[in-house]
């Protein structure tokens, strides 16, 4: 660069020169070295500045900032459609880079300043630009956003693709979900769900059903022509989950199933078989459980389908058969609560329980399940050594408070009459002494 004579620091002459140097330092993460560069050009072109663009949009952190300095202190550039002569691509990537900071305001901003066709048809931006602003204002918990973006797409002259519905349908599902939070937190504190809530700056409607939207936008996608992915899938049953449409997304599943070229995955069945458990519709969860446990479309059970299943089961009272799926789940080897871990710095390593991520219809069986070993001829653990619980300190519950802790504690005590201690070094430790197992083992 340095050898360039005067009249030669221009696109026309140097351009594809520049054009690779700022893409190269930008690859680095050089964002100086590469506006330097695009700063000492007297000419500019379009493909340079959409360049120094993309460099805003691919350095860590992001310059959003600058992006939007730069777009609107430029003036570019024959052939493109853009008030400003703003060429589409460099308006794409300052929107992108915006979004990638969640400022989904600016980038629409952007769009409405330099992307509004004149001549209809004629495309003003990216789709992975408007994909790019759906994604970030549902991150920003934004779904009216990200639909009416999406919804307003032909303004900017694109066309959706199956990613810019499947971003809308997820920023759905995470609003549905939050809603549900909020409801649980009202209730909590109020006694009642009925104090609005999840309100939006021009918007105070908590009637919002944002699971409705993502059914929706699910079927005009395949009615455009537009296959869903697994993604898409799954997010669509659990924004029905969340809302307590079991039947709805038992059937979206099941539409799956129909489907070869698509298997459900673990989350799609995980999804549905939640939406049962909230739903009461214990027969249907087993239902999907065993399908997995069948490995149908080689899709096995985990650790959440299981918790779904008993929590199901445990609602409805059918305690024999959430501690035969229990016990089955021990074989398969779904879950395994003995961990072996160190209770202080002065002894050794010890085989405890870990249940602390364990829901209490869960955490339950798995205890019922040892102390009853202790009366036949395997026990699942050595009554002449302390049983170690591990049952947390409620850090994981939505309201900080101890769920699992008290319940384990009144089981023990009532269905067994073994007394427990909570462990003094830890709070989140339960220790029933080898001497009452020892005697309850000798009943």
């Amino acid at each position: 660069l340095d050898q360039l004579k005067g009249y030669e620091r221009n696109a026309m002459i140097s351009g594809p020169i520049y054009n690779r140097l700022i893409r190269a330092y930008g690859k680095l993460n050089d964002f100086d070295n590469s506006l330097r560069i695009f700063e000492s050009i007297d000419r500019m072109n379009a493909q340079i500045l959409s360049s120094m663009l993309f460099v805003c949009s691919a350095v860590t952190p992001v310059r959003w900032q600058d992006a939007i300095i730069i777009l609107h202190t430029s003036d570019i550039v024959a052939g493109a459609a853009g008030r400003g002569k703003i060429e589409y691509s460099a308006l794409s990537y300052a929107v992108i880079a915006c979004s990638k900071e969640n400022q989904w305001k600016e980038g629409l901003n952007l769009l409405d300043i330099y992307g509004t066709a004149k001549d209809f048809g004629k495309q003003m931006a990216s789709v992975d630009a408007l994909n790019s602003i759906i994604a970030a204002a549902g991150r920003c918990g934004r779904p009216d956003i990200a639909i009416q973006t999406l919804n307003e797409s032909a303004t900017y002259s694109v066309i959706p693709n199956d990613r810019s519905y499947r971003s809308a349908i997820v920023a759905c599902n995470q609003a549905e979900h939050e809603k549900r939070r909020q409801r649980r937190r009202r209730e909590r504190l109020f006694g009642t769900s009925s104090i609005p809530a999840f309100n939006y700056d021009d918007d105070d409607d908590d009637d919002l059903q944002f699971w409705e939207a993502a059914l929706s936008l699910f079927r005009r996608m395949k009615e455009e022509g537009l296959t869903p992915d697994a993604q898409t899938y799954s997010s669509v049953i659990s924004a029905c989950e969340a809302a307590g449409q079991w039947q709805r997304a038992v059937g979206i599943l099941k539409s799956m199933t129909c489907d070869e070229r698509l298997p459900p995955n673990k989350f799609c069945f995980n999804a549905a078989i939640a939406a049962c458990e909230k739903g009461g519709a214990w027969l249907e969860a087993v239902e999907l459980y065993e399908r997995m446990r069948n490995h149908e479309n080689h899709v096995r059970p985990n650790f959440i389908t299981l918790n779904s299943v008993l929590i199901a089961l445990d609602n409805a009272g059918q305690k024999e058969l959430a501690e035969n799926i229990y016990r089955e789940a021990l074989k398969d080897k779904i879950i395994w609560p003995w961990k072996t871990k160190s209770m202080d710095s002065n002894s050794g390593r010890v085989r405890v329980m870990d249940l602390h991520q364990f829901s209490v219809p869960m955490g339950k069986i798995a205890v019922r399940n040892v102390i009853d070993s202790l009366l036949t001829s395997k026990p699942l653990h050595d009554s002449s050594k302390n049983l170690v619980i591990i049952v947390g300190k409620g850090k994981g519950s939505e309201d900080g408070i101890r769920k699992l802790m008290p319940r384990i504690k009144h089981l023990l005590k009532g269905e067994y009459a073994l007394q427990c201690k909570a462990d003094p070094n830890n709070s989140g430790r339960l220790i029933v002494k080898s001497c009452h197992l020892r005697k309850f083992s000798e009943f």
